[in-house]
């Protein structure tokens, strides 16, 4: 396939999307595709994003990109913060440190577990909420002492 094909393809996939009822694009969010999940994540309505959370099918790499954007709503940052087995991955909860739409709370407790060298970039980064930054500046400070 070539990138024409693939954006027809995701284009028809859209126009299909949009088509639907919320709860067959709920059914959908919770058996389709990657593909399907990844346009479904971003529906205005939260039943549907919320579901693609909840798929049985999700991977850890769809979590790990989901985690990276920003463009979220915060009600799925916070419900791929609150799964254990996502956040036992270290580059879910890293990228969950450096998502603005991490809860604070829930960001200041990733933030202990993160390396000295993930944690120096975390303090530099100015996309992040100042008291994550802080504390991380503090976290090198007294790593360094030590």
């Amino acid at each position: 396939l070539d990138d024409v094909e693939v954006e027809e393809k995701a284009l028809t996939l859209l126009q299909e999307i949009n088509r639907m009822s919320i709860s067959e694009r709920i059914k959908m969010a919770m058996s389709g595709t990657r593909t399907h999940r990844m346009l479904l994540v971003k529906d205005p309505n939260k039943m549907v994003s919320l579901s693609v959370i909840e798929s049985p099918k999700i991977t850890l790499d769809e979590i790990l990109l989901l985690s990276r954007n920003r463009s979220l709503p915060m009600e799925i940052i916070s419900k791929i913060s609150r799964n254990r087995d996502w956040v036992k991955n270290y580059p879910i909860m890293h990228e969950l440190v450096l998502n603005p739409k991490t809860p604070v709370k829930t960001a200041l407790e990733f933030l202990k577990k993160l390396h000295t060298k993930d944690l120096k970039s975390v303090s530099k980064n100015k996309n992040i909420s100042p008291a994550v930054r802080q504390l991380a500046v503090n976290f090198v400070a007294q790593k360094e002492r030590h």
